[in-house]
């Protein structure tokens, strides 16, 4: 998705002006021949994680009795019929679970179907996927023309408007909140340092355990060079998220006889190179954070179930278990956990369009840099109390 058009998605959908929600009156909707109109809805968004914003409530017109009809969707849903007034029937339809890909929605009664409409599902895994690739200086903009919407919102509530556009503005207003909050906790994150990814431990001091390290036996297949920090700790010590992140790829299921897979004839290009050190890495989590960068966790065992691909993941919150796969020595007892970060180079052509050998190729942190720079910088990087 190009930038442009990205930025339109989000004006729309995220930051929707009141005209983009539906105040119906006399539209005609039915494959009946009752004729049955939508009179009101007070949203066109569902946000999923959202307790009252995964939430849509509908006033249909209808000259026959419809209250035993029901809204629908092939997402997980439920909805409830909440009073008829006259000749008007007021129903509400929540959004159950975190996952829906049919933004249909239907009035209906087994066959008969009385409405059909459309509403914008959005879940927070979308939302954040839409926003990482943005430079803080654009996500400051949006988030400053949000808040002009709210207070042009909140100043229209208190003037002479009918209660219908009132609820409509307020449920805008919470939409624009919601939504705010979530570009203020990319910039913020930004600003932050990253936690540790194994608690009670800082980053090594010892040469041989920062990037840029020398591998030379592994000079025939690799680039041999340390790409990243290993933190030595004891066997299935848990490791937790250094930051709030979008999981972008889960490697589990590692068999020793995976090494058998690696290249290691003469004349190897740079990505034959950079595969194997992906192999080598055995059963793996990365974690795309707030501040952009793609973080590998290596040699793990357990990895948890909730870590799946494409949901976030809070910091400190647990990711999975440290043992040795990836290690080509069965009886290998140096248990530690090697952490990888590879910073986001921003490239407008590609952004939102990465794939898995992107990530592997974007330069690792102080590359090339020597150690007695690491060690007065890598301080600024992470936090030193936990």
């Amino acid at each position: 998705m190009q930038k442009k058009s990205l930025i339109l998605w989000i004006s729309v959908i995220l930051a929707a002006s009141i005209f983009s929600y539906s105040l119906v009156f006399g539209s005609s909707i039915g494959f009946s021949n009752t004729p049955t109109t939508l009179y009101y809805k007070n949203t066109s968004n569902i946000f999923l994680e959202h307790g009252k914003l995964n939430t849509a409530k509908f006033i249909f017109q209808s000259w026959r009795d419809i209250s035993d009809f029901s809204m629908v969707s092939t997402c997980d849903t439920s909805f409830k019929f909440l009073e008829k007034r006259n000749k008007y029937y007021f129903f509400s339809m929540t959004f159950n679970g975190n996952s829906c890909n049919d933004r249909k929605v239907y009035l209906k009664k087994w066959a008969e179907i009385l409405y059909s409409g459309k509403l914008n599902i959005l879940s927070e895994n979308k939302l954040y996927s839409k926003i990482l690739d943005l430079p803080t200086e654009k996500l400051k903009e949006i988030q400053e023309k949000i808040n002009q919407k709210i207070s042009k919102h909140k100043s229209k509530i208190n003037t002479n408007i009918s209660n219908s556009t009132k609820n409509l503005l307020q449920r805008n207003i919470s939409e624009l909140l919601y939504t705010r909050a979530i570009f203020s906790n990319i910039i913020d994150l930004r600003n932050q340092r990253y936690f540790l990814p194994v608690q009670g431990y800082w980053v090594p001091t010892r040469h041989s355990k920062i990037p840029n390290s020398w591998r030379p036996y592994r000079s025939s297949y690799t680039d041999w060079i340390h790409h990243g920090w290993d933190i030595g700790s004891k066997k299935w010590e848990e490791i937790i998220a250094l930051d709030d992140a979008q999981i972008v790829r889960v490697v589990d299921g590692f068999v020793f006889e995976d090494l058998n897979t690696l290249k290691k004839w003469k004349n190897l290009t740079e990505m034959d190179k950079v595969k194997n050190l992906d192999i080598l890495r055995g059963n793996q989590v990365w974690l795309k954070t707030m501040k952009w960068d793609v973080v590998f966790y290596s040699h793990l065992t357990d990895i948890y179930d909730h870590i799946k691909e494409g949901t976030i993941i809070r910091k400190w919150e647990p990711v999975g278990t440290i043992w040795s796969t990836g290690v080509p020595d069965r009886n290998y007892k140096d248990f530690h956990l090697h952490f990888t970060i590879h910073k986001n180079p921003y490239n407008e052509e590609k952004a939102w369009k990465y794939d898995y050998d992107d990530y592997m190729n974007w330069p690792w942190y102080y590359k090339w840099q020597p150690a007695s720079y690491i060690f007065k910088n890598q301080k600024n990087l992470f936090m030193e109390k936990q």
